[in-house]
């Protein structure tokens, strides 16, 4: 017998078809976790398997592995009462039936994502009277779903954490103002759904602990609900209002005036967001590590060189389709942020190979770097070079029909 505790198998191409793995699956007894996201051969014969050898079995993640149906998730309910986190999300094939039996035999469970699933409102009905442990669900793009379902979960799982339940277009004010019964949430995710001013507002009021909020897409929110959110909730450390047509630099400004610990900041397709706000960013939140401003036709090397000067700590900057951002604001970000990770610049046509190649030189954790197609032959040759010269770095180009 072997004394395997974990198997992760994220992301293969390779699994083989002949299931040689699940033949291990007897002499695993003593397996805890099973992680197996995005693998392209995983099926409900390879689940049920590891399903009925291992009792001990305590997290299962099968993300988008679109082979598996509720028939083996069902197995592993009926043979593994110690699963605390069951990621399904992007199974779609799993249905509220499943979910119902999974509550029901585990009552452990923690963390549940069911996200794009084929669940309705008797399945959060289950989950809310069996699952007070849960700390961590993921509804998302679940369109059966409605404000009974959420209301439910509300009622009874008290020691929720993390809720994610975007994309669900009936989900109205009933439910978002409920949730201010999550004294607890810690993160909350309600992109492209029909939040508005108000239940930001009680949320603001009410979700004590809320560190992380995404209203992406929100449609409903303007500078007043972020306002009245961001005067109520002086601990968040992380906002994404990208697409949020409404938002404008009033909303920025009030939120760095009472959230200077901001970490993350995402204003993705903000087009009324402009250099003004971003400096009082930069002032405020010297600890930001993450900025999308992408497509901000606005923003520019002013605010850009100031936020790489005052915030050192930066890993992640995307200012993809930023017309007047040019070489100026990636020298500042390569002279100042040398803990760099991700640099997104595709479309930035202003910038140059030179200030790339400073880019690729200084910031030596660089992993991800996207950047402009430029029509002259030489330039894409130097870009191919420094390809070559660093092994971790992940290079696209915003045109790759020329490589």
């Amino acid at each position: 017998m072997y004394n395997l505790h974990a198997i992760d198998w994220c992301f293969s191409s390779q699994m083989y078809r002949d299931s040689t793995l699940s033949r291990f699956a007897p002499a695993c007894a003593n397996l805890r976790e099973l992680c197996l996201n995005e693998s392209e051969n995983v099926d409900d014969s390879f689940i049920t398997e590891f399903a009925k050898n291992c009792p001990r079995l305590q997290v299962l993640n099968v993300n988008s592995c679109t082979s598996v149906t509720s028939k083996s998730i069902e197995s592993v309910a009926l043979h593994c009462p110690e699963l605390s986190r069951l990621d399904v999300g992007r199974c779609l094939r799993v249905d509220t039936s499943t979910v119902v039996l999974v509550a029901e035999r585990c009552a452990g469970l923690q963390h549940l994502n069911v996200s794009l699933c084929n669940i309705d409102d008797a399945a959060l009905f289950a989950v809310g009277q069996h699952s007070r442990k849960l700390r961590y669900l993921n509804i998302t793009s679940c369109e059966q779903v409605t404000d009974e379902g959420l209301l439910a979960v509300r009622k009874h799982c008290l020691q929720l954490q993390h809720l994610l339940c975007g994309s669900i277009r009936e989900l109205t004010d009933v439910s978002m103002c409920g949730l201010t019964w999550f004294s607890s949430l810690r993160s909350l995710s309600l992109e492209a759904s029909n939040a508005s001013d108000k239940s930001l507002s009680l949320i603001g009021k009410h979700c004590t602990a809320l560190q992380a909020l995404n209203i992406s897409s929100c449609l409903n929110v303007t500078d007043i609900g972020i306002f009245q959110f961001a005067h109520q909730r002086r601990t968040l450390e992380q906002l994404n209002v990208s697409y949020c047509q409404n938002v404008t630099d009033s909303a920025i400004f009030h939120l760095v005036e009472f959230c200077p610990q901001l970490k993350e900041l995402l204003v993705s397709g903000c087009t009324a967001v402009t250099d003004s706000s971003l400096f009082a960013v930069a002032e405020r939140c010297t600890q930001l590590q993450t900025l999308d401003v992408f497509a901000c036709q606005l923003v520019s090397d002013q605010s850009i060189c100031y936020i790489g000067q005052m915030c050192p700590k930066l890993t992640k900057v995307i200012l993809s389709h930023c017309p007047l951002v040019t070489d100026l604001s990636v020298v500042a970000l390569a002279s100042y942020c040398s803990k760099l990770i991700h640099v997104d610049l595709a479309g930035c046509n202003r910038v140059t190979s030179d200030a790339i190649q400073l880019l690729v030189d200084t910031c030596s954790s660089l992993q991800f770097l996207s950047v402009p197609h430029s029509p002259r032959n030489e330039e894409i040759v130097k870009y191919r070079a420094m390809i070559k010269a660093m092994r971790k770095l992940d290079v696209e180009f915003l045109c790759t029909d020329c490589l």
